[in-house]
């Protein structure tokens, strides 16, 4: 009780930190849009005699391109000031989420599965189905620039966006169907996870070699946080690695749930891209640690540079059993 209750205090802290980051945002976009806005200001309002005697021509045009480009930039500090009001409503609702479960820290599981579920779907989208929006958008862009001039060329720029929007239908699709696999409730983990790499092999041209043992537990939620764990890894090793062997290892010893799964790609530097993750506030390894904490697990990473990577967690059976 009292560790997770520790664990909701941190949580907490994390979270109202944010929200004070985003309210300091928030402040400064006020003050941008209140210096653009007198900036605006004061250019319409000169209007004294000496100005109208030496200039016939009205104020609006002499500094046209001086208030065309402060009134786009009013308007992007205007978004951008929408967006962080968003974010701060958005941490608004889990940090009262938080201080309702440090009443009762005996349900804060489900807080946590949900909070890397939001953290792995907010990363999916921004990595493929936003970045095609915007390309989309570019597309559409030049299209109505050749519409007039060269009808052909227009076509062929609406077949293009065509297709990409086809690509992201079925991008957002994927990642719908993600959030709970309708094979996982009738097929079971083992099943699951091996549906799961004969799609990556017919997706990829890499070979995986698996061994997967069964875990049968009553607990969907725990289930389904381990999958994500095997699932994410295998995203890694197949779509990032370069190299052209996957191995998985998933093993239960009775007292130990392993995953073991390497690659003989690229490799990379554990340490260093761990903390530029803490820096940038990116997604990718960070998430793995989070998803295996929570299930009060271990996990390692061993990575040389062209020499491989392996990928080593130990999942504790008594608290997988004790919480299903």
């Amino acid at each position: 009780m009292e560790e997770k209750k520790k664990i909701l205090e941190k949580l907490y802290d994390d979270f109202l930190r944010e929200k004070n980051s985003i309210q300091e945002k928030i402040d400064e976009c006020k003050n941008k849009i209140s210096e653009v806005n007198s900036f605006i200001d004061s250019i319409i309002s000169i209007e004294d005699s000496d100005f109208k005697f030496f200039s016939p021509r009205d104020v609006e045009t002499i500094y046209k391109d001086s208030l065309e480009e402060n009134r786009k930039l009013k308007l992007l500090y205007e978004e951008e000031y929408k967006n962080h009001l968003r974010k701060k409503e958005i941490i608004e609702n889990r940090l009262k989420k938080i201080e309702i479960l440090l009443v009762n820290p005996d349900d804060m599981y489900e807080l946590e599965i949900q909070e890397t579920e939001r953290r792995r779907i907010a990363r999916d989208l921004h990595d493929s189905s936003l970045q095609n929006l915007t390309h989309t958008i570019h597309e559409l862009e030049l299209a109505s620039k050749y519409i007039d001039k060269d009808p052909i060329q227009a076509k062929l720029e609406l077949v293009s966006i065509s297709k990409n929007i086809r690509e992201v239908i079925n991008e957002i699709r994927s990642t719908i169907f993600d959030l709970r696999p309708m094979q996982f409730d009738d097929l079971g983990f083992k099943e699951s996870v091996e549906q799961l790499v004969n799609k990556m092999k017919n997706e990829s041209s890499i070979n995986i070699i698996f061994d997967v043992d069964d875990l049968d537990l009553n607990n969907k939620a725990v289930l389904m946080a381990i999958f994500r764990i095997v699932q994410e890894c295998m995203n890694n090793a197949v779509k990032h690695s370069d190299g052209s062997l996957v191995n998985i290892k998933i093993k239960d010893d009775g007292t130990t749930f392993h995953i073991e799964i390497s690659d003989d790609g690229k490799g990379f530097e554990v340490d260093k891209v761990l903390q530029n993750e803490k820096e940038n506030h990116h997604f990718g390894l960070m998430i793995l640690e989070e998803r295996v904490n929570i299930l009060h697990g271990t996990i390692d990473f061993q990575s040389e540079k062209d020499k491989g990577t392996n990928i080593n967690i130990k999942l504790p059976l008594d608290y997988l059993r004790e919480n299903s």
